[in-house]
């Protein structure tokens, strides 16, 4: 071996123990002791902390599926108290021969169509007459809704029966593979109006774990439905579990991996039942638990490993670099070109290459703006490009109706004015516009709403003179609109008005958008907490990619109005 000045030879036989314990202390307590306690406390309570997992989740969903079961009966039966005071439908149960067959199909279509709008999807429609003369359906109608047999009509309609609605569990094939999970019964004079909902009319079911399974049951009937797969009969003699209707429970274990949560609609006996079974739960648990005492095995073997290795590898150059830093009192010197060699060649190139290092962040620095850049644009194009398909199958609904009436003026009017927004929206996505033209798109889609909803639709325009050669990005005030359709006019039965104001102050231009409908679900807590629904989430990230932090979009409630409210600072 090479002579070797003292300090540096002194540094040769310097020992890396202590550096080997603080790593092995250091990684134990970053790495193996976190996972050591929590592998720890689920051995000890993993059952425990699991059950009330799974209860909290059950106790939440089940709640959830009762809010909108009640909210879908609700809407469907004042839907059919509403039809049952049509003079139509009695002139259809009582035919008079001065009217044809076919105007009085085109009067019912007509009547059922305005009737539920916006739910084709969930629901059927069916008249029928005590007698099965006359019947008229939304679809097919089923033959066992046929009330000539006596015992159906003593089933559903005994006499004597008061006038208000009947509800039943009524499973059976629906159209298009759809599936009935409840039937309202309106009793009309000589027949009644049915009205059969579909499962595919409740969407929170869909998003039940496939370990669980959810009832629908009718206490006084003594009846039973799976939410989830309807078309799989059960009894109370095969989940016995179903009797919670018939205590005051609300949770019960059923047994040691059996959890059932209960809860009761605000009216007609239902009441929603939830049985989840715990042992894939507990499997999952057991599978964590091998897997964490596996993984704290590896870790401390592996700690152990590389502690020893890093701790070799960087004593023995850290300390010729601190000898070489504080040997001289003047200041830092260069490691002397007889000193051991330092393992890697990071060190000797460190300065060699630093000026260069210097130029690299100039260039990756540039680069990472331009691709910043880039990508701002692409999230620009991509937020744009986005189409609210609800409007797209309303619309073609829509003209699938006027259709079938003859309304050859109506279908006209709604395709062109489709064609004239698809090729505003579909053009060149970069582009700003000026004001007035997305007020012009904004009221073609209207048109084609108005259409639609005829006089329960009132719109106003409080146009600013002055803001209207301002440009903004397209797209940016129709979705304001489409939610001001969404949650104010499909929400209700009554006339909504509709306003849009632009007005332009020496600091902000602000556009805002409000209806006198009902609002959106659950608004109070939308409003406190700034909740948007995809199509306003949409518009808020765009604002901010465009314009930065300082624009906004808020969506308040002020008196009996539902405000949504862009600035953009000038």
């Amino acid at each position: 071996m090479k002579h070797v000045p003292l300090p540096f030879r002194a540094v040769l036989h310097r020992k890396e123990g202590p550096i080997l314990y603080r790593l092995l202390l250091s990684y134990s307590l970053v790495g193996t002791l976190p996972l050591a306690v929590v592998w720890l406390v689920l051995l000890l309570g993993g059952n425990g902390l699991v059950t009330r997992y799974v209860d909290n989740l059950g106790r939440t969903y089940t709640h959830r599926v009762a809010a909108e079961i009640d909210e879908t009966l609700e809407r469907f039966r004042h839907v059919g108290e509403r039809l049952t005071r049509e003079e139509v439908l009695r002139r259809a149960l009582a035919p008079d021969e001065s009217n044809s067959l076919r105007q009085q199909e085109l009067d019912l279509y007509q009547l059922i169509y305005h009737a539920i709008q916006g739910f084709l999807s969930a629901v059927e429609v069916h008249l029928t007459s005590d007698t099965g003369e006359i019947t008229f359906s939304s679809t097919r109608f089923p033959s066992r809704y046929d009330l000539r047999s006596q015992q159906l009509r003593d089933l559903y309609l005994p006499e004597g029966s008061p006038p208000q609605s009947r509800l039943f569990l009524a499973p059976g094939a629906g159209r298009e593979g759809s599936f009935i999970i409840l039937s309202l019964w309106h009793r009309l004079p000589g027949g009644a109006l049915i009205t059969d909902i579909r499962n595919n009319a409740l969407k929170t079911p869909l998003q039940a774990r496939t370990t669980s399974k959810l009832f629908l049951v009718h206490r006084s009937q003594f009846r039973s439905l799976n939410l989830i797969h309807p078309q799989d009969h059960s009894s109370f003699s095969a989940h016995p579990e179903l009797g919670i209707v018939f205590s005051d429970a609300t949770v019960r274990q059923a047994g040691p991996h059996t959890l059932v949560h209960r809860k009761d609609l605000r009216s007609d006996d239902l009441s929603v039942i939830l049985i989840t079974d715990l042992t894939t739960y507990f499997a999952t648990l057991r599978e964590i638990i091998l897997t964490g005492l596996l993984l704290v095995a590896v870790t401390t073997i592996i700690t152990g490993i590389v502690s020893l290795r890093i701790s070799r590898s960087i004593s023995r150059p850290i300390d010729l670099i601190v000898q070489a830093m504080t040997s001289d009192p003047r200041g830092p010197r260069p490691l002397p070109a007889e000193a051991p060699p330092i393992p890697g060649t990071e060190l000797k190139e460190l300065a060699l290459h630093y000026n260069r290092m210097v130029e690299t962040i100039d260039t990756l620095i540039h680069r990472v703006r331009q691709e910043e850049q880039a990508l701002r644009l692409a999230e620009r194009r991509a937020l744009q490009a986005q189409i609210h398909p609800h409007f797209l199958y309303n619309t073609l609904g829509s003209i699938k109706s006027m259709a079938k009436l003859g309304d050859t003026g109506a279908v006209s009017s709604i395709v062109t004015d489709l064609g004239k927004i698809l090729r505003f929206s579909l053009s060149d996505t970069e582009s700003m516009v000026r004001i007035d033209e997305s007020l012009d798109q904004v009221q073609r889609y209207l048109n084609i709403q108005r259409i639609r909803f005829q006089e329960r639709l009132l719109v106003s325009f409080d146009r600013d003179p002055q803001a209207e050669s301002i440009r903004i990005p397209k797209l940016m005030i129709q979705p304001l609109v489409e939610n001001a359709v969404m949650h104010g006019l499909e929400r209700t039965a009554r006339a909504v008005e509709i306003t849009i104001q632009t007005r332009l102050t020496p600091s902000v231009l602000e556009i805002r958008v409000s209806d006198t409908g009902p609002g959106p679900i659950g608004e109070e807590e939308d409003y406190q907490s700034g909740g948007l629904g995809l199509g306003l989430n949409n518009v808020r990230q765009r604002l901010a990619v465009i314009y930065g932090p300082a624009a906004t979009l808020t969506l308040t409630r002020e008196g009996h109005r539902t405000v949504a409210t862009i600035g953009i600072p000038r």
